[in-house]
């Protein structure tokens, strides 16, 4: 997604644009037609409309301008609001708050908004005369008829307006431009391909056609499935001004209430699995594009939900897939589990053969991914083999450690360790070789959890520093990434020391801007909204110093390690001058 601090050149038309419009924007203008609120000492407060509750937990605060739910821990500004509310990208949500606002767009903005609707005027009347065919008793009788072989029922094709595209070669050409629609207009749009001898011919031609649409429901482009010996069997359209294949995510306009409310995204691999997934009844159920899953597409989706089943094939193919989109949901704190089907199924097969309720009992019965991908991984395989466990940790390790919550992070790695007969210790140290996550800091504060209740002091600090930014400028450069233990907190400290080797220190909703879609973004707009002690320059003296003296008491630990294992007496010698040193230092911060 390209938030406004993404964009390059931030005295550009548009970023002058997105700066008025957070300037002018009232959140609580914006929240009240769809939340009521209450005052609530020096806040406003009301149920929250992102996930169901009885008590208010959604909280305003109208002189930051930020909302922040305690119940589901989503928060931000006018524009977060937006895209959640509407279900809309950044740029989108900074459109119609403009709009909203009294605010035009730059005029360059305005020619490619003109555009991108003109090209979706084609799409939308594209996608009319496809579903039109479909439903013809004479033209769509074949492609109906594959249809019911499938399993698939009318209704469905109804409710997801599926589409045929017929045989001939300008079909949609004709019926298109008798309409009006320009044919440069129509290549635009992906709909038709220009002849090398001068002309254009449609690009979908005797194929079933699958409408992709964002999650606001508006058609950008179409998935063919042929119904022949069409090569190749799916065809997809190219990304256009209004399509970029890699962000969206088939289906989610019509099952992300579903997706929001259950806050679970069953994924699975292709169009057809998709329509046999949700006609069974299980309507939280999305699907990539033709392509590997991204993660424009993952970050999509933590939209809407923090846990996904993968329903991928059953295959070595899906499951590399599987793996891929692993490396995509991981990061970003989703919580994965594997949807395990019998060999040589996919959702689609499985689903016709046994009846909803039993894919339904395998999705609730979904193991966690790196369970059931450990099992994969050491099917027929000796532990005793030095050669298959150093294989096991290569290729399992980089997945470990792409989980940003250390509690997993460290179950994941015990397991590894026991299924695999080595020492924990030994494990840890060939997962941190060449990665160093988290170097510096001591393994057991590697594998501790990251909740706010086990390291006040960072979480302390960082809220007087955005109730204080001038004191970043004193206390940040003093501070090391290995000093947090919250991933999201050193993500927020970074932004800070950021912004000071720019000259200026970066206040919150500046750093809101530059977050985007990341998890810290939550946990920002918390810390700025939820009520806190006045803070003071003595206890912030005082969480700084608890930080440093944890890093270096950290690090004489380590010492003490290397020591134990040293036969070197010159080698010793050193690291006990070091270890002196850091006691000395420890004892100034105590």
């Amino acid at each position: 997604m390209a938030e406004a601090g993404n964009l390059k050149g931030r005295s550009s038309p548009f970023t002058r644009f997105v700066d008025e419009v957070r300037q002018t924007a009232d959140l609580v203008t914006l929240v009240s037609p769809h939340v009521p609120l209450k005052r609530s000492g020096n806040k406003l407060k009301g149920l929250c409309p992102f996930h169901q509750e009885k008590t208010p937990s959604f909280y305003v605060d109208e002189t930051k301008q930020l909302f922040y739910c305690f119940g589901c821990g989503k928060g931000g500004d006018a524009f977060k609001f937006l895209m959640m509310q509407e279900k809309v990208e950044f740029i989108e949500a900074a459109r119609m708050l403009g709009e909203q606002f009294g605010i035009r767009p730059p005029e360059r903005d305005v020619a490619g908004a003109a555009a991108r609707e003109r090209v979706g005027a084609v799409l939308e009347a594209a996608r009319q005369f496809y579903h039109e065919r479909l439903l013809d008793r004479t033209t769509g009788a074949a492609a109906r008829a594959y249809l019911k072989k499938r399993g698939v029922t009318g209704e469905t094709a109804r409710r997801l307006e599926l589409g045929y595209a017929p045989p001939g070669w300008e079909s949609l050409r004709g019926a298109l431009m008798a309409k009006g629609f320009a044919e440069p207009a129509l290549i635009d749009a992906g709909l038709l391909v220009r002849r090398q001898t001068g002309g254009s011919y449609d690009r979908f031609r005797n194929r079933i056609l699958f409408p992709i649409r964002n999650v606001s429901g508006r058609c950008l482009g179409f998935g063919g499935r042929g119904l022949g010996e069409e090569e190749p069997k799916y065809l997809n359209s190219p990304e256009s001004v209004a399509y970029r294949k890699g962000e969206h995510l088939f289906g989610l306009d019509l099952t992300g209430q579903a997706v929001r409310s259950q806050g679970t995204a069953v994924l699975v691999e292709g169009y057809m699995d998709f329509l046999s997934v949700f006609q069974a009844g299980i309507e939280n159920v999305v699907a990539p594009l033709g392509t590997a899953f991204t993660g424009s597409q993952a970050t999509l989706l933590r939209r809407f939900c923090n846990r996904v089943v993968l329903g991928f094939d059953s295959d070595r193919a899906g499951l590399a897939a599987a793996e891929r989109a692993l490396g995509q949901l991981l990061p970003l704190g989703f919580t994965v589990q594997i949807l395990e089907l019998p060999e040589g199924h996919d959702p689609d097969s499985f689903v016709r053969e046994t009846g909803a309720d039993s894919l339904r009992k395998r999705i609730e019965g979904a193991r966690g991914w790196f369970e059931v991908v450990l099992e994969r991984e050491l099917a027929g395989k000796s532990v005793a083999s030095l050669a298959d466990r150093i294989a096991a940790v290569e290729r399992l390790g980089p997945l470990v450690l792409k989980s940003p919550n250390r509690l997993e992070r460290a179950a994941h790695a015990a397991l590894l360790a026991q299924r695999l007969g080595v020492e924990e210790g030994v494990l840890w140290s060939e997962l941190r070789r060449g990665t160093q996550p988290e170097a510096g800091a001591s393994r057991a504060s590697r594998l501790a959890p990251s909740a706010p209740e086990q390291s006040p002091a960072e979480y302390r600090l960082v809220r007087m520093l955005l109730e204080e930014p001038a004191w970043q400028q004193r206390l940040v450069p003093r501070l090391e990434e290995s000093d947090f233990r919250d991933l999201r907190v050193r993500r927020i400290v970074g932004l800070m020391a950021e912004g000071l080797r720019l000259g200026h220190c970066r206040g919150t909703g500046d750093m809101l801007q530059a977050l985007g879609e990341d998890p810290a973004r939550d946990l920002l707009a918390r810390f700025a909204v939820e009520s806190a002690p006045s803070p003071s320059q003595e206890e912030a003296e005082a969480c700084t110093q608890a930080l440093e003296r944890r890093r270096l008491q950290c690090e004489r630990r380590k010492i003490q390690d290397e020591m134990e294992a040293e036969t070197d007496p010159v080698r010793i010698g050193s690291l006990m001058q070091r270890k002196m040193s850091l006691s000395k230092q420890i004892d100034t911060l105590s």
